[in-house]
């Protein structure tokens, strides 16, 4: 899979202070992870916080952007 924006493994002749060392698809896969209860979500039109308070309708906000 090619993704646009994806994690960057860094080497120690980058940098000391090494965050991410590992593909983080091999550590899901290998259950390589701390399995821990966590609860994720999202909001359909987080956007409108981003557009002015004029706009007050989501087809408006879409030819807003």
């Amino acid at each position: 899979m090619d993704l646009p924006f994806k994690p960057t493994l860094e080497t120690s002749n980058l940098s000391t202070e090494i965050f991410l060392d590992t593909c983080p698809y091999e550590n899901y896969r290998k259950r390589r992870f701390n399995d821990l209860p966590h609860m994720l979500g999202f909001v359909n039109a987080e956007v409108a916080s981003f557009v002015p308070a004029k706009v007050v309708t989501l087809p408006k906000i879409a030819t807003a952007i």
